[in-house]
């Protein structure tokens, strides 16, 4: 792409993504795992150096980040639990003019403000986990389909055409 396409694009990109961190680890990963050489066309020489050198850091700062996001996503679950036993508790020991089904119980849970604003970041949290686990992926099988890469390289040089 031109550069006029490329900054539209990022722009686009930018739009779409709010979170800062999110930002900060996307353009790590775009700079780690850059294969492309000033022409635009992949570069078998950026890919050697990326396998090479870039994925033991790359591997290193996802994995890192991976443990701490899960660490924080089993905190927020429990403190989701305790408070949703906290309010079932509190309804239960309320005086109400009926009595409510295990269900119904469950229903006013589910609909406590408090409760659902949580539920909603436990799940975003949830999701991020997700992410960082498939950009560990990402990270952990591109050198693999480096070698892929190269081989055909390779192969095409041995016979006198590049495919």
């Amino acid at each position: 792409c031109s550069n006029e396409e490329c900054m539209i694009k990022e722009n686009k990109l930018n739009n779409l993504i709010e979170d800062d961190e999110i930002k900060k680890l996307r353009d790590f990963l775009v700079e780690t795992l850059d294969s492309t050489g000033e022409d635009g066309l992949p570069s078998l020489e950026k890919i050697k150096y990326n396998a090479t050198f870039n994925m033991g850091e790359g591997a290193a700062e996802i994995g890192t980040l991976v443990f701490q996001e899960k660490n924080k996503l089993e905190t927020m679950e429990d403190e989701y639990r305790v408070a949703r036993k906290k309010k079932y508790e509190s309804i239960m020991n309320e005086r109400m003019a009926f009595n409510p089904t295990s269900e119904g119980v469950r229903i006013m849970v589910d609909g406590d403000p408090a409760l659902s604003s949580q539920k909603k970041d436990l799940e975003n949290q949830r999701l991020y986990v997700e992410l960082l686990v498939s950009m560990q992926e990402t990270i952990r099988y591109y050198p693999r389909n480096a070698q892929h890469l190269i081989n055909v390289a390779t192969f095409g040089k041995d016979i006198g055409k590049i495919l």
